[in-house]
């Protein structure tokens, strides 16, 4: 049994686009996670640090 929807090109580009703007959108979160991550523990070590002062 074969019953494949043909599924129209502009509509698979669209999908591909979607799904490559989800990808983009969650690399860019990520990065400005890391980014978040990395102030984050140099503000804590310098805390430690004035602390320890």
């Amino acid at each position: 049994l074969q019953t494949v929807d043909k599924v129209p090109e502009s509509e698979k580009l669209q999908n591909r686009n979607s799904s490559l703007r989800e990808i983009e959108n969650e690399t860019s979160g990520k990065r400005e996670y890391s980014e978040d991550n990395k102030k984050s523990s140099q503000e804590k070590c310098l805390r430690a640090f004035w602390r320890l002062s």
